[in-house]
């Protein structure tokens, strides 16, 4: 089944997929949530550290937005966090190292590299 991504900002999907490479390189799990937009900021680890903010890793949050994080170290917060994270996953579906490797082009990598550098470079 295919399922359509959609983001609030132009260009985004296509940005972030150029990384997908790199991060399937270092073993790192990646899901693309179908359902809507999430626009929530939270960690947990340790089953008991939570952290929840308004920040994006981009240097417009860094530089110029007033952002703010939030940690509590607290045992029944942090599940309830992993619980939400893990309900939020039925709405999402892994990008496998075999499935990116199948939808990888010459061409398509470029289109996503065009936008990643619109994206970090451009308007950022």
């Amino acid at each position: 089944m295919k399922h359509k991504r959609l983001s609030e900002v132009f260009g985004i999907k296509p940005a972030s997929q150029y990384v997908y490479d790199k991060l399937l390189n270092e073993n790192i799990r990646i899901y693309e949530y179908f359902v809507g937009n999430i626009h929530a900021k939270t960690a947990t680890a340790d089953d008991c550290w939570s952290m929840i903010g308004s920040f994006n890793m981009d240097p417009v949050s860094f530089h110029h937005n007033l952002e703010l994080g939030v940690v509590m170290f607290d045992p029944k917060f942090a599940q309830q966090l992993e619980r939400d994270f893990d309900q939020d996953l039925k709405g999402a579906r892994e990008i496998t190292r075999k499935e990116f490797n199948l939808r990888s082009t010459p061409l398509r990598t470029l289109w996503h590299w065009l936008h990643y550098i619109l994206m970090t470079k451009i308007m950022f």
